[in-house]
């Protein structure tokens, strides 16, 4: 069992700094902020970890503190474009506030019989933001909310360096002060052949092929916009 402190300096990327607009998505236009500070993290965490023959389990929980949390903070816009009148938001990066989190997470790894390796982990956490004096008009989501990220992967190695693959990857929706960003998942299949000693392989990878479309639906709500 160990208990550790970290602190951790997050400087905005490009993509956060760019001041041109980004109309890549006519309605849901971007814009970057180049007077952005980083964020600040602390973190607390009790991490314990153990063997069980050829299994590993481990488990921790943890508080998170951030400063200068940044996010986009979504307009309402109107602009002509092309001769046609488009109605849709233009988001701008800041410095939104401050957020305290507490979280617990849990990582496994089992081999059920030799050929087969099993791997999978769950990290469920809060967001509870406390926007500054600026952004706090903007905000809608003031409360605290559970989150969680999920993965499951197994493996099973037929010999001769033959090896069946798939994974699944499961997030739920993401909250931000001015609503929700959507829920995510993905799965893959894949088979590979390894050469050389296992230092080169060739193999052949599907996502979701039993699904032929996606769909991702954000929901932003403000005092002066509602957006969905």
């Amino acid at each position: 069992m160990k208990l550790s402190y970290s602190k951790r300096i997050q400087r905005p990327s490009l993509q956060f700094l760019n001041p041109y607009i980004n109309r890549s998505n006519i309605f849901s236009q971007q814009v970057g902020n180049p007077e952005l500070q980083p964020e600040v993290s602390q973190t607390v965490e009790l991490n314990y970890n153990t063997f069980i023959k050829s299994s590993v389990i481990n488990l921790s929980v943890y508080y998170k503190h951030t400063s200068d949390m940044i996010e986009g903070l979504a307009n309402p816009l109107v602009e002509v474009f092309n001769g046609d009148t488009i109605r849709g938001t233009r988001s701008i990066y800041q410095n939104i506030g401050s957020n305290h989190s507490w979280g617990a997470s849990f990582f496994g790894s089992v081999n059920p019989f030799k050929p087969l390796t099993i791997r999978g982990s769950i990290n469920a956490y809060t967001y509870s933001p406390v926007a500054n004096g600026f952004s706090a008009q903007f905000a809608s989501n003031n409360g605290t909310y559970v989150m969680l990220n999920a993965f499951l992967s197994a493996q099973y190695d037929f010999g001769k360096n033959i090896i069946a693959e798939t994974f699944v990857i499961q997030n739920s929706p993401r909250r931000n002060i001015q609503g929700t960003n959507p829920a995510f998942s993905m799965y893959v299949l894949g088979i590979k052949k390894q050469f050389w000693n296992k230092k080169a392989s060739l193999g052949f990878n599907t996502v979701q092929p039993f699904k032929e479309h996606l769909s991702f639906n954000q929901t932003i709500k403000t005092p002066t916009l509602d957006q969905s």
